[in-house]
């Protein structure tokens, strides 16, 4: 990597970049995060790493910092279906299990 990823400035001869921040009250702050050009030594020292290949940030070495587009996410079909209490897979293990053991009981 010849020239510097996007957003990285030197400071005393550390690579950082600010990154924009939100808080939970709705003001805005710049985090300041440690670069490495190096994908072994970000994972090391959990530094972020530019990855050219996915034209996206590693932050600190682990987890894409966008995984997902928007597109992706809108247009995902997988469905999730609420189980109401009691009507769950354990609920009925234990409730056959236990009609069981009445019928052994009985006979």
């Amino acid at each position: 990597m010849s020239e510097l990823p996007p957003g990285v400035v030197e400071e005393n001869g550390k690579l950082f970049r600010y990154v924009t921040r939100t808080s939970g009250d709705g003001s805005e702050r710049q985090q300041r995060r440690p670069v490495s050009l190096d994908f072994r030594e970000a994972r090391t020292k959990r530094y972020d790493f530019y990855h050219e290949g996915l034209q996206t940030w590693v932050l600190e070495g682990v987890k894409q910092e966008k995984d997902r587009t928007s597109d992706s996410i809108i247009g995902d079909a997988s469905t999730s279906i609420p189980v109401p209490a009691g009507e769950g897979v354990h609920a009925s293990v234990s409730e056959s299990s236990g009609s069981e053991e009445g019928e052994t009981d009985e006979s």
